[in-house]
């Protein structure tokens, strides 16, 4: 069994160990003497970068999907109510009441992304 040919792990442990006998240090030790240096001298900039500037119309566009979102989750709600699946807390009643200023404002707001 001395003669059999080693895995992988016992190879790899052997080498290790020669490397301690012969004084060196395990290259693992190196990277993280590295590493750590390199964080060391990193240094962080004291103002943060200016955010992107957004393109109007495609903030419009988000809003205006957000908004037909809740117009879908208003819809979907009522329909539950009125098959009496659901008994409409006070918040889902706000959310019911509100249907019509989501409405006004997606309206508001497609006029303004026509005129960009």
């Amino acid at each position: 069994a001395r003669g059999a040919p080693k895995s992988k792990t016992p190879r790899r442990n052997e080498n290790r160990r020669k490397k301690k006998e012969d004084g060196g240090e395990d290259s693992e030790d190196d990277g993280v003497e590295e590493v750590s240096g390199a964080i060391a001298s990193a240094k962080l900039s004291e103002t943060p970068a200016p955010p992107a500037e957004a393109d109007p119309k495609e903030a419009g566009e988000k809003k205006i999907r957000n908004l037909k979102k809740k117009l879908r989750q208003s819809d979907d709600l009522k329909a539950k109510v009125d098959a009496g699946e659901v008994v409409a807390s006070d918040e889902q009643k706000d959310k019911l009441a509100k249907r019509g200023e989501v409405e006004a404002e997606i309206a508001v707001l497609e006029a303004q992304l026509k005129s960009l």
